[in-house]
Parts: C-alpha cells; structure tokens; sequence
C-alpha cells in the first residue's frame, strides 16, 4: 500500500457478541461511511477486521489453537484470522448493500 492513506473511523463497527453481525448502533456511521465512497467513486478501501483474542495471527485454523478459549470460539471458523475476516467481509457486505461497489473494497483479518 505504498502511498496510501489511512481513514479512521469515529468510531468502532460494533457487532453482537462473538458474531459477525454488525449492531444497529452501527448503522449511522456505515450509511455515513458508504455516502462519503458514492461520492467519491476513486477511492479505495481495506477493511481490517479484529477480535478482541489472546491468540496471534498463526492462529489460522489450521491447527487447534492452545487457547482454550479462542478454539472453542473459533474452530471451524478459520480461527482467530478467519473470523475477524468474516467481520471485515461483513461490513464489506454492508457497504455494497448501501451502493458502494465490491471492487473497490478488500478485506484483512488480523
């Protein structure tokens, strides 16, 4: 991303517990969010998805991950790394239902 510029939001993208549906308090600043990209149809966006876990990024899923909890919570859903892509892709998804196209719009678990 050589010479790309970084946004950051007021505020957090909320989302109901440990799921990848966005809350409805979230949906003022995903409408301001996805108005301020129609009118300005040359930018481009990366959305970087988190969870709050004591895993790292090696937790991918692939093995069973030593935190008990994070593997109870996240096994089968690409670990730690596939979820919090899951929640990326889900505000992704809300963006493009409010007009914004998806190639301008790439998602990262981290």
């Amino acid at each position: 991303d050589l010479g790309a510029k970084r946004l950051w939001l007021s505020q957090p993208v909320e989302f109901k517990g440990n799921f990848t549906q966005t809350l409805e308090s979230s949906r003022a600043m995903l409408d301001q969010l996805a108005n301020v990209l129609r009118r300005h149809p040359g930018i481009r966006i990366r959305l970087e998805g988190h969870v709050n876990s004591k895993c790292g990024l090696e937790c991918d899923g692939d093995a069973d991950c030593p935190n008990s909890r994070c593997n109870s919570l996240f096994r089968g859903r690409g670990g730690a790394v596939g979820f919090s892509l899951n929640r990326a892709e889900s505000v992704a998804e809300a963006l493009m239902a409010r007009g914004v196209e998806a190639c301008r719009v790439t998602c990262q678990g981290l």
